[in-house]
């Protein structure tokens, strides 16, 4: 390599959303991490208390269809009532170094 060739890492910033999904339900406290919104509510769809089989069903349809705000108005009707679940958002940004091609 030449002496004067010059490695530089130009830090761009490239920003993402993390998803918390908090839980209180009979399997105790947890938390949940996504990186998609769509994918906690999957998780949701599987998982959370109340629904039954045909009601997830209708929830992963809603998933299927993209309609985000569908999913969550079903979710809090069917939803066991003594469960508890709180998605969070935090976007975040992550500093990715860009090299120059040394080829």
């Amino acid at each position: 390599m030449n002496p004067s060739t010059r490695i530089r890492a130009a830090a761009s910033p490239r920003a993402f959303t993390l998803y918390t999904l908090a839980c209180d339900d009979s399997a105790g406290l947890q938390c949940h991490l996504f990186t998609g919104e769509a994918q906690a509510c999957a998780w949701l769809a599987e998982r959370a208390e109340g629904p039954a089989s045909g009601e997830r069903a209708a929830l992963h349809r809603c998933l299927a269809r993209g309609d985000l705000p569908a999913f969550w108005r079903a979710f809090a009707d069917l939803c066991h009532p003594e469960a508890r679940y709180a998605l969070t958002a935090h976007p975040l940004q992550a500093i990715q170094p860009e090299l120059p091609n040394l080829f």
